[in-house]
């Protein structure tokens, strides 16, 4: 009687070290996955702050306060009604525009004395002083902030709003 001997399948240990190798690939995949996900989800969230933040912006445009000092001593924060876990906070300022005659060099002739320009000067600093009064008074700066309150995640905006109720002043020079 002839004995045939049949190793046509696979031994536990072959088995064993595929299984292995699969599970390693499988792994790293579902943790690459993991990560694509979690950022999907950050920005989703981001837009949608962005989102509430740009809406919020625009209801201020569309409907402003009075634009005066007060504004900029406290910050307003308050809830969204529709989503009552973010939170928006608007701030406002001035805007602020330095003393430019600093800034401009004094030119002198060859005796040593201040010329014709330098002399100017002074007409030249009250017109500055006046466009500087006007600008900052006419415009101001509104920022946006929107926090979502469970995982603290935020998004800022901001933009120049005109104060069209101020007058520009161009007298008494």
């Amino acid at each position: 009687m002839v004995k045939i001997n049949s190793n046509k399948g696979f031994s536990l240990l072959e088995i064993m070290i595929a299984m292995t190798i699969f599970a390693v690939f499988i792994t790293a995949y579902v943790v690459a996955q993991g990560g694509n996900l979690a950022d999907s989800t950050l920005l989703r969230e981001e837009i949608f702050l962005r989102q509430l933040c740009e809406e919020r912006i625009n209801e201020i445009l569309f409907s402003p306060p009075e634009l005066k000092d007060s504004l900029t001593l406290s910050n307003d924060t308050k809830t969204f009604e529709k989503y009552p876990t973010y939170e928006y906070t608007v701030k406002w300022k001035k805007l602020k525009i330095p003393d430019l005659s600093k800034f401009q060099a004094k030119s002198t002739d060859s005796d040593g004395q201040e010329d014709a320009v330098a002399a100017a000067s002074g007409i030249e600093k009250t017109l500055m002083n006046k466009l500087k009064e006007n600008m900052e008074k006419l415009i101001w700066q509104i920022e946006v902030t929107v926090k979502n309150k469970e995982t603290s995640f935020n998004y800022t905006a901001s933009t120049w709003v005109m104060n069209e109720k101020y007058e520009v002043k161009i007298d008494n020079y």
